[in-house]
């Protein structure tokens, strides 16, 4: 795009389209195309744009010899909301990144992790971080947390509580700090601080803890035993989820909010309630999950 001699300001956080009209020789076709791929306007979030404008830029440039007159038309596109996922490569964080890709609400989303993520899309953008020294976060509106582990895997309590506590902590409070007003975390099942069960302590001190960064909504779904495929994301199937899997044959016999549940039904029941939450703290339990 600077080779073209574009220099357009606009708002960081806005899209545009440009369209390219050629005269003279089709030759130039590919040239014109790979500046149209390229051009990116830019700005700092939050500077003024009019509600409706176009801005007309004409720029001649010359290749093989030949004219051509690229048109930049831009105009504001309509008004959404950007998003933030972290935990996009397990059970229930590759869901949650799948939904809000496909819902329009969101017209950008940046994904968080130590591990790259296999999904490719336009409104997708992956930061690659360390969570026990996180960079500032890019401004977001609504932030989805699908971090989690078990003591088994991560090899200890404390290594299980680095994630399960510290990770989505420091995460939430350098969300709030760039400006998140909607938070959403997969918490678990019997989260309380009052717990005599180590997991759940840790999971009800943790939405304790958030809970007092001033988001103005929160959202914690607390789904019993997951099912889903772990083969697929590179994880071994937990003993649990395995016997969750074998009492699902007496269903109707378990109380629905200790069912084991899809982890499809956890992420589109999360990414509605933080949508429309009002303010205020929710908590979503496994069997109101169940419907989504």
């Amino acid at each position: 795009a600077a080779a073209a001699g574009f220099n357009v300001c606009g708002a960081a956080d806005k899209r545009y389209s440009l369209e390219c009209r050629l005269t003279n020789d089709w030759r130039c076709l590919p040239s014109a195309l790979m500046i149209a791929r390229r051009f990116k306007p830019q700005g700092e979030r939050g500077m003024p744009v009019k509600t409706k404008f176009q801005w007309r830029l004409m720029r001649e440039a010359r290749y093989a010899g030949a004219k051509i007159v690229m048109e930049a038309n831009m105009r504001e596109p309509a008004a959404g909301r950007v998003a933030l996922v972290a935990g996009a490569t397990g059970l229930v964080g590759r869901e949650i990144l799948s939904a809000i890709l496909a819902d329009e609400t969101y017209v950008a989303v940046h994904g968080v992790g130590r591990r790259a993520l296999a999904t490719t899309h336009l409104k997708l953008s992956f930061h690659l971080i360390d969570f026990a020294a996180l960079p500032a976060l890019p401004a977001v509106d609504d932030v989805f947390i699908a971090l989690g582990t078990t003591i088994k895997v991560a090899g200890s309590q404390r290594a299980f509580r680095a994630v399960d506590f510290d990770a989505v902590l420091a995460l939430a409070t350098a969300a709030r700090s760039s400006g998140a007003s909607r938070l959403g975390i997969v918490s678990a099942m019997g989260a309380s601080e009052a717990s005599l069960i180590f997991y759940n302590r840790v999971k009800g001190e943790m939405e304790h803890a958030v809970s007092r960064l001033g988001f103005d909504s929160l959202v914690f779904a607390r789904p019993s035993m997951l099912i889903g495929n772990r083969d697929s994301l590179g994880q071994p199937e937990r003993s649990g989820e395995k016997l969750a899997l074998i009492f699902m044959r007496f269903g109707a016999l378990i109380p629905a909010n200790y069912r084991a549940i899809e982890a499809g039904r956890v992420a589109r029941a999360l990414v509605h309630a933080v949508k429309t939450a009002e303010k205020g703290t929710r908590i979503l339990l496994s069997g109101e999950m169940q419907a989504s």
